[in-house]
């Protein structure tokens, strides 16, 4: 295994990665699927976590935290974790917040419509 730099791979990879958990059946997908497109969709792609768990539930932590671990499984990247796909600040307002990764958003971006990923409303 590979230690986890600030881009874990190439977005190609990501999006491979992000394919194959997406596929995955089972109850934490769709939740942290969410949360991966709000952060996408959200201005600079950074939401605060307050926020998130406001307009989606309690699904940070767990489901997209499942998410995250998955995709580092699949890249065979470590630590595991949210900092696979996202790096995590505290604001001024002491509010943590994420903001996905330069290659994550590269790779949402450009393999959104073929990667199964889809949109907040499930297309």
């Amino acid at each position: 295994m590979t230690q986890n730099p600030s881009d874990p791979a190439e977005p190609a990879q990501i999006a491979a990665a992000l394919v194959l958990v997406n596929t995955t059946p089972g109850k934490r997908t769709e939740p942290g699927r969410r949360v991966l497109l709000a952060l996408f969709d959200a201005p600079s792609h950074t939401r605060a976590v307050e926020a998130l768990e406001e307009e989606l539930g309690q699904v940070v932590n767990t489901h997209f935290g499942w998410l995250c671990n998955r995709v580092a499984e699949e890249l065979k990247v470590e630590p595991a974790g949210m900092s696979v796909l996202t790096s995590r600040t505290v604001g001024a307002d002491g509010k943590v917040r994420l903001t996905l990764r330069p290659a994550v958003v590269t790779a949402i971006g450009t393999f959104r419509e073929h990667s199964g990923i889809g949109t907040l409303d499930g297309n």
